[in-house]
């Protein structure tokens, strides 16, 4: 829900400094519901950890923030399960979420 409020916040923010609206809110829903759909950013983030024996693991703060080898890989597996869950779920229901808030436009009958 927060991630909503931040892109409405961020979009009528925005919208002040501008005369005309290009989205209307109903789009902005899609757009949040596309933004979930992503893993890569947290699957990097997960390999950036640093691991215990490693160069980036020095002996003074080894025991405070590096992450045992068997930890790591549950990290690492349960964001990748985390990645793949959420990319099914949220990509199965992309068309549906798409024909309810962004309807295609009529043409105009002249």
């Amino acid at each position: 829900m927060g991630r909503y409020c931040a892109i409405f916040i961020c979009f009528y923010a925005i919208q002040l400094c501008f005369k005309s609206r290009t989205i209307k809110a109903r789009e902005l829903f899609f757009i949040g519901w596309g933004g979930m759909i992503r893993g890569a950013i947290a699957f990097a983030l997960v390999m950036r950890i640093p691991l215990q024996g490693s160069e980036s693991c020095t002996s003074d703060n080894e025991k405070e923030n590096c992450f045992s080898e068997q930890n790591f890989e549950l990290m690492i597996t349960t964001t990748f399960a985390l990645i793949v869950f959420t990319t099914v779920v949220f990509g199965s229901f992309m068309a549906l979420i798409g024909r309810i808030f962004v309807p295609a436009d009529k043409p105009n009958e002249s």
